[in-house]
C-alpha cells in the first residue's frame, strides 16, 4: 500500500490588516535545544530597544497605565560582581518619544536583599506591582547626548547582595519610573560580567511581569516569549491601550488572534492550551496599531485557582524581540510501508515559504523521537498507531514550527495454515487444504487471493482467485521420499506485508515389494527354500515379511526353507508390510508348489 502526499494544515498570511499579526506568529523557538534553535537565523532587529516608560506628566493614552515597571533578574549567588547596563537611559533622542517640551527625567533604581516585590489588582481588576525597601543604588537620567543611542554601564553591584530566592540564587529588581515630564524614554536592559560590553553571566535570567513596551516599526512585530507553566492549562492575556492594533499568543504550532485593547483600556482575553504546549515557550505578539509609535502594556498569568491569573504570573523574557514576519512552514508528508513492520516517512516535501531551510521532529509511537526530513522506523507490533510530525524553520521565533497529528496502520502478515496428510502413498492423490489461511480485513475487503504451493518434488502450484479448487488443489507424488512442502498465501491489500509462508513435511511411501520367487515342483522330501529380497525395502524401511505355506505351516523373514510333510499341490502367500499404515504399506504374492512323490521313486512331473 502506497500512501500519498498529505499536505498538513498551515497558516498563509499576508503582510496587512488582520492577517499581519498571524502572519508574524508562525514560528518556534526552544532555548536549550529545540530544532527551532538549531535552525535559528540572526535577526536583524535583534537590537531594537522596545521598553518604554514615560513621564508622569504624559497622558495614559500613551499606552503607559503606570509611569513605571519592573525588571527582575535572578542570578546564581556565587556569580560575583556583575555591571547593570542599559541601552539610551537618557530621554530625549534618537530612540525616545517626546510628547510634549518636557522631556523629563528617568529614575534607575536597584532592589536587592531587604526588599519586597507584590503584584496585585487594584479595585478596578487591574493588574499593579511596586517594589518595597530600600533601593541598593540609583541614578536619574534626564536628555544627554553623551550617552544616547549607546550601552551605559550604569551599576555594579555583587550577586549576594540579592535577595535570597533558594536553589543558590539571588534575585534583584530594577525600577525604572518617570520622575517628571512626558517624554517615553525607550531602552533596554543587560546585565553583564563586563563593564564595557555585553557578556551574560551563565544561568541569568531577566523578565518582567507587566512590561510596557513600544511597536515603532511598520512591518515589524513584538514577541514576548515566555515559558509556559507545566501545569497551567489555559492563559490570561490582558493588554492596555493597543490601540487597535494586533494582538496574539503565538504557540510553537498555532496562532490565537487576541482582542486589542482600545486606547486608554484594558482587554482581558482567556486562552485556552492544547495538551503540546505547557512546559514549553510561548509567546504574546503585538504588531502595529492605530499610532505609529504604538506604546502598549501586557500581563500574561495562568489559571491555578479560581479566575486571577495574578496567582500565577507569567514572566515575559527579557529584552523583548522585533521581528518582520515569517510564514510557518507549509507541511507536506507521505508515508510508504516497507517489509512487514517498517514504515518509512518521508516529509521532504515541506516548505519554507521564503525557502529557507527546515528542521524536522517525528514523535511516534508515544514516546519515540526522531529527527530527519525522512526516516525509517520499524514496529515490533501490528496496529494502529498515533504520531505528530513538527517542521520547524530558522526564523528564531518562538512560532517557528507547523505541526500536525496523524495515525497509521501497522499492517500484520497473513496467517498461513496448510493442511495435508502427513503420510501419503507414493502415485497417490493427495488432497491439500490451505484454506485455513486468514489475513486481517485491513483495509476493507482485504482476503487471500493467491495460494502458490511448492511440493518439494519440484513441483508447484499457483491458485489465484477464479482458479478451480481454490486453496485445494491436488497433487500426485510421483517419487517417493520425504518432501517439504510450503505453502505461500498472498491478501489483496496492496501492502508489502502481503504474504506469509508455512511448511509442512509429507512422507510419500513406496509400496514394499512381496515376491515369492514364482511357482515351484519339487520332490516329496526335498526341502525349498524361498527369497524375498531386500529386507529393508526400495525406500529404506524394514519390512517384515509373512509366509503362509498353504499346509498349515507359517514363516517369517524375507528368506525361508519349508519342507512339505505330504505330496500334493499348495499355495504358498508372502505379505510384506513395511509398518507405516499408508495405503500402500503391505504388498502380497502368491506361488504354486507342487510335491510329488512317485511309488517307484522317479521325479514327479507337474501336471
Amino acid at each position: 500500500m502506497t500512501f500519498s502526499y498529505v499536505r498538513a494544515p498551515f497558516f498563509k498570511h499576508a503582510l496587512a490588516s488582520a492577517a499581519f499579526l498571524l502572519a508574524a506568529l508562525t514560528v518556534q523557538f526552544t532555548p536549550g535545544g529545540s530544532q527551532g534553535a538549531a535552525l535559528a537565523q540572526e535577526n536583524e532587529y535583534a537590537d531594537t530597544p522596545a521598553l518604554v516608560t514615560f513621564g508622569p506628566a504624559a497622558r495614559r493614552i500613551e499606552g503607559d497605565h503606570d509611569f513605571r515597571q519592573f525588571i527582575r533578574f535572578s542570578v546564581p549567588e556565587d556569580a560575583g560582581a556583575l555591571h547593570l547596563r542599559v541601552f539610551d537611559p537618557d530621554n530625549g533622542g534618537k530612540h525616545d518619544e517626546t510628547i510634549g517640551f518636557d522631556r523629563g527625567h528617568t529614575r534607575f533604581s536597584l532592589y536587592g536583599a531587604g526588599s519586597d516585590m507584590r503584584l496585585w489588582r487594584d479595585e478596578d481588576g487591574v493588574v499593579q506591582e511596586n517594589v518595597e525597601g530600600e533601593a541598593i543604588t540609583s541614578a536619574e537620567f534626564g536628555a544627554d547626548p553623551a550617552i544616547d543611542d549607546t550601552w551605559h554601564g550604569l551599576f555594579v553591584f555583587d550577586s549576594e547582595d540579592g535577595r535570597p530566592a533558594g536553589d543558590g540564587r539571588r534575585e534583584f529588581v530594577l525600577a525604572v519610573e518617570g520622575v517628571d515630564g512626558d517624554g517615553g524614554n525607550v531602552f533596554d536592559v543587560a546585565i553583564s560580567t563586563s563593564e564595557t560590553g555585553n557578556v551574560q553571566p551563565d544561568g541569568i535570567d531577566i523578565y518582567s511581569y507587566v512590561p510596557t513596551f513600544q511597536v515603532s516599526r511598520k512591518g515589524t512585530f513584538v514577541e514576548l516569549r515566555f515559558r509556559l507553566p507545566e501545569t497551567a492549562r489555559s492563559l490570561v492575556v490582558e493588554n492596555y491601550d493597543s490601540a487597535g492594533g494586533h494582538v496574539a499568543y503565538a504557540g510553537r504550532f498555532r496562532t490565537v488572534p487576541i482582542e486589542a485593547s482600545r486606547k486608554s483600556e484594558w482587554s482581558r482575553s482567556r486562552v485556552g492550551l492544547e495538551a503540546s504546549e505547557p512546559g514549553r515557550m510561548g509567546s504574546v505578539t503585538m504588531a502595529e496599531g492605530g499610532e505609529t509609535p504604538n506604546d502598549v502594556t501586557v500581563f500574561v498569568g495562568a489559571l491555578v485557582n479560581g479566575d486571577d491569573a495574578v496567582e500565577e504570573p507569567v514572566a515575559v523574557e527579557l529584552p523583548l524581540r522585533v521581528f518582520a514576519p515569517y510564514p510557518r512552514p507549509e507541511i507536506e508528508y507521505r508515508l510508504q510501508p516497507g517489509s512487514c513492520g517498517d514504515m518509512t516517512f518521508d516529509a521532504s516535501a515541506s516548505v519554507d515559504p521564503r525557502g529557507g531551510p527546515l528542521a524536522w521532529t517525528w514523535r511516534l509511537n508515544d514516546g519515540d523521537t526522531l529527527s530527519g526530513a525522512e526516516i525509517l522506523q520499524r514496529f515490533e507490533q501490528p496496529g494502529d498507531y498515533p504520531a505528530r510530525l513538527e517542521v520547524f524553520n530558522d526564523s528564531g521565533m518562538i512560532a517557528d514550527g507547523s505541526a500536525t497529528d496523524f495515525s497509521f496502520f501497522v499492517k500484520p502478515p497473513p496467517v498461513a495454515r496448510l493442511e495435508a496428510p502427513a503420510l501419503v502413498a507414493q502415485g497417490a492423490e493427495v488432497l491439500l487444504d490451505g484454506t485455513g489461511s486468514t489475513t486481517q480485513a485491513r483495509p476493507a475487503g482485504n482476503h487471500i487471493s493467491r495460494y502458490h504451493w511448492r511440493m518439494g518434488d519440484g513441483g508447484e502450484i499457483v491458485q489465484n482467485e477464479g482458479d478451480p479448487d481454490f486453496g485445494k488443489p491436488v497433487y500426485v507424488f510421483e517419487n517417493h521420499g520425504v518432501f517439504t512442502v510450503e505453502l505461500t498465501v498472498t491478501d489483496s491489500a496492496g501492502n508489502p506485508c502481503d504474504s506469509a509462508s508455512v511448511a509442512y513435511q509429507v512422507t510419500v511411501n513406496a509400496k514394499p515389494l512381496a515376491d515369492t520367487g514364482g511357482d515351484r515342483r519339487i520332490a516329496f522330501g526335498d526341502v525349498i527354500a524361498f527369497d524375498a529380497g531386500d529386507p529393508t525395502g526400495p525406500d529404506g524401511d524394514a519390512h517384515q515379511f509373512a509366509w503362509d505355506f498353504g499346509d498349515g505351516a507359517t514363516a517369517t523373514g524375507a528368506k525361508v526353507e519349508h519342507a512339505y510333510a505330504q505330496p500334493g499341490a499348495y499355495e504358498v502367500s508372502l505379505r510384506v508390510d513395511d509398518g507405516k499404515g499408508a495405503e500402500n504399506s503391505i504388498s502380497t504374492d502368491t506361488a504354486s508348489v507342487f510335491v510329488n512323490a512317485s511309488p517307484d521313486g522317479a521325479a514327479a512331473v507337474m501336471p
